[in-house]
């Protein structure tokens, strides 16, 4: 019974993982395509990056946190490795700058004009007198208005080494965020969707980091083959990050839940910084569609919130981890005791 368990598990965390790895490879390809298919403007991109982060916030404190509390056993512990997580995607922001959204100096990390910025999402194709607060992308930022400088194309062509190799690190992390998300709640009995909340907020996040790779590459001069081979090796860091997971867990034996419980709390820190310190500014940064901004920051947390309640609801309340093995130990040791109990009594009665 016991290994027929085991075998369950195990088959659904794997295929489970499968189906999200492929989903997310699906949603990081379509994002690189997106700029030579259509004008993502500025309100939309806006829009879909603070419900993302209100989304993120909510899946780092109502469910990575709380789950990895529940697998480590220890409140210290898993806030511990939070902060180590938040501050170690603080130092890779500041590092490779590979999410930037607003007017800001220009760097030579992205160095891009505003009229260069929608030359290449539409070749030429419109006119390009326009309001400069309203056409930066996600990832991408450029020089402030009446900033006249001449952007050098050597600095355009390795602009996206900066980026792609940030977002290849923060999304290889985002996979073993995903693994770990799946593993806890596979703990819990009567999971549907184990790990949707995680899944949801990166498979949204991720088509807005294509972009940004793809967008930089373009403004370097990169021919189009080119850009979708980088962006689908981008794509392939995610499904990396779950295979390097689904290879540690089987080793971990009775430290499984220490080292799941760690990487939730850090993962929650990884999600909690690029919320809080990178997407939710853009509200404060841009005054136009304020009240509609902050209603999908309230609607991405309490998406998050639900997700995280009907997981709960779904969970039975058997032991998880290290506290089954407990109660199956009681369990036999409350069935010796009968027994012995038994045995004496037919030893009196004779």
């Amino acid at each position: 019974m016991q290994s027929r368990i085991e075998f369950f598990v195990t088959m659904s965390l794997t295929v489970s993982l499968i189906v999200y790895s492929v989903l997310v490879l699906a949603a990081s390809l379509t994002g690189g395509y997106l700029p030579m298919l259509m004008r993502l403007t500025h309100a939309r991109a806006q829009m879909m990056m603070t419900f993302v982060a209100g989304l993120m916030l909510g899946v780092s404190l109502f469910i990575m946190l709380p789950h990895g509390v529940m697998a480590t056993g220890s409140v210290d512990t898993s806030v511990l490795w939070m902060t180590v997580g938040l501050l170690f995607m603080f130092f890779m922001l500041r590092t490779f700058h590979f999410h930037q959204h607003g007017p800001q100096a220009t760097t030579p990390e992205t160095n891009l004009t505003e009229a260069e910025e929608l030359k290449v999402l539409d070749a030429g194709d419109h006119d390009h007198d326009h309001d400069h607060d309203h056409g930066h992308l996600h990832g991408v930022g450029h020089s402030g208005c009446g900033h006249a400088e001449h952007v050098q194309d050597g600095q355009h062509s390795l602009s996206w080494l900066g980026v792609g190799l940030g977002l290849a690190v923060h999304s290889m992390l985002d996979g073993i965020a995903l693994g770990a998300s799946v593993k806890s709640d596979l703990g819990h009995a009567s999971t549907l969707l184990p790990g949707f909340a995680t899944f949801l907020a990166i498979v949204l996040h991720k088509p807005l980091d294509a972009m940004a790779i793809t967008t930089l590459m373009a403004a370097g001069g990169w021919k189009t083959g080119w850009r979708q081979v980088v962006n689908a090796l981008f794509g392939l860091m995610c499904p990396a990050g779950v295979m390097l997971f689904l290879m540690s867990v089987g080793r971990l034996h009775s430290h499984e839940g220490l080292v799941v419980g760690s990487v939730l709390a850090f993962s929650a820190g990884i999600f909690l910084c690029i919320a809080v310190g990178d997407l939710m500014p853009e509200i404060q940064l841009h005054s136009h569609d304020r009240f509609k901004l902050s209603g999908l920051l309230v609607l991405g947390v309490l998406t998050a919130y639900l997700t995280g309640l009907v997981e709960r609801q779904g969970h039975s309340h058997a032991p998880h981890g290290n506290e089954v093995e407990s109660s199956a130990t009681e369990s036999h040791d409350h069935g010796d005791d009968h027994t012995h109990e038994h045995h004496h009594e037919g030893h009196s009665s004779q």
